[in-house]
């Protein structure tokens, strides 16, 4: 399986160089994994500044949706694709201090379902992975002791199989991991 992984801004421009990129190389696009995103808590909803808003919606949505965008047209046009796009296990309610955040997970599910709704006839699996608190340096420090880091390598184990052939029945799915 060749792959390339390339970190890249959320601008539509550079989502576009990106997978123009990307098709060049390697004359197609199989699957977009829509990895990026931004976390912020510790304020009331009606206490979070503005700016705090546009940041984390900015941050969990605009990458999504550039890269996605940049991608399906190629992945129309061979009638293949998937596209994972990652949410949060939090996110499947409210809760105090954390509404930006939330607010802007919760977006990434209901994109994710109406993707899969309009992509389905094109043959392109849009899906959605909610992880809870991933095992990062950066949670490690945040969260000194917690044992319920998510592993990553068995993220990237779900994200494998829900870009290959053995999924194409699985659809507009919202999977929690834990």
């Amino acid at each position: 399986m060749s792959q390339l992984s390339k970190p890249i801004s959320y601008t539509p421009s550079e989502a576009r160089r990106v997978v123009h990129d990307v098709v060049g190389r390697f004359g197609r696009i199989d699957a977009v994994c829509n990895l990026v995103g931004g976390f912020a808590s510790g304020t009331a909803v009606h206490e979070t500044s503005l700016e705090t808003w546009e940041r984390v919606l900015s941050l969990n949505l605009k990458p999504m949706l550039n890269v996605s965008a940049a991608a399906v047209p190629y992945m129309s046009e061979r009638r293949a694709g998937a596209i994972i796009n990652i949410g949060a296990g939090v996110a499947q309610k409210g809760l105090a201090r954390m509404g930006a955040y939330i607010a802007s997970k919760s977006a990434v599910q209901r994109i994710t379902e109406s993707m899969s709704a309009e992509l389905r006839e094109s043959n392109i699996n849009v899906n959605c992975l909610l992880p809870g608190a991933m095992d990062t340096p950066e949670n490690r420090d945040a969260m000194p002791g917690n044992e319920q880091l998510i592993d990553l390598d068995g993220i990237a184990h779900v994200i494998r199989f829900l870009i290959s052939d053995d999924a194409r029945v699985i659809k507009g799915a919202c999977i929690n991991l834990a």
